[in-house]
């Protein structure tokens, strides 16, 4: 990551949010350091002002890079899921919902993946990646923001990754996420009531396409009296 001197520090009354809320300057500099409105920045074009990384990490969206071993990436892991667990990210998915908070539908993806993890030594084929939990073994500096950039712009795309699991149960923890709401309820009832809707419409496709397959083809028992009438034709 590359220190420039352009500057998107806002005024004092522009960092007045919601509690529940990241900060709208800081977000800001996260999303675009790494996209613009052609798509992914190319690595060479990265680059923010000292003054922006220090705001935005001051927000606890931007980070310092990161070295970590297996043991390390594991021991922050199952200490988030034993606090997470399944009914605080899955409140969180439905308070997403009404929101668009996509960090917070992230979380759950996380939990689902790793909640039966276990503690354990690294053990690898390759010499890779863990056979146990697919983190990649070779000693390195992690870039944290990108990993907190793709929580913010798509909900994770890096769900089956340790690290990503580590930081994105992190700062959900770390986050005030509200109870859902009322209209979150309801959104997610009429989320299910269309994937059952989806279920049905394949379900009857299949019955009359098995149906059609009968009607379309004698059975086996009836080809014999076929062939009598075609032979006294």
């Amino acid at each position: 990551m590359r220190i420039t001197q352009h500057l998107l520090i806002p005024s004092a009354d522009m960092t007045q949010m919601n509690g529940n809320q990241p900060d709208k300057c800081a977000l800001k500099i996260l999303l675009g350091h790494y996209w613009s409105p052609q798509g992914w920045v190319p690595d060479n074009k990265r680059t923010v002002a000292l003054e922006d990384f220090e705001y935005a990490k001051s927000k606890g969206l931007m980070f310092d890079p990161l070295e970590i071993s297996h043991s390390g990436v594991m021991s922050k892991l199952l200490s988030a899921l034993r606090k997470a667990g399944p009914r605080l990210t899955a409140d969180a998915f439905i308070a997403s919902l009404s929101t668009r908070r996509l960090d917070w539908r992230s979380a759950l993806g996380s939990y689902a993946v790793f909640r039966n993890v276990r503690d354990h030594e690294p053990m690898s084929e390759d010499g890779r990646s863990c056979d146990v939990c697919g983190l990649y073994l070779k000693r390195s500096v992690e870039d944290l923001n990108v990993l907190n950039f793709e929580r913010f712009k798509w909900g994770g795309v890096r769900h089956t990754s340790p690290l990503y699991a580590m930081l994105d149960l992190e700062l959900f923890l770390d986050s005030s996420v509200p109870k859902p709401s009322p209209s979150d309820i309801q959104i997610f009832r009429d989320l299910v009531r269309l994937f059952m809707s989806y279920v049905l419409s394949f379900i009857y496709v299949g019955i009359y396409w098995n149906k059609l397959q009968y009607a379309s083809y004698p059975p086996v028992s009836a080809l014999p009296m076929l062939n009598a009438r075609f032979a006294t034709a």
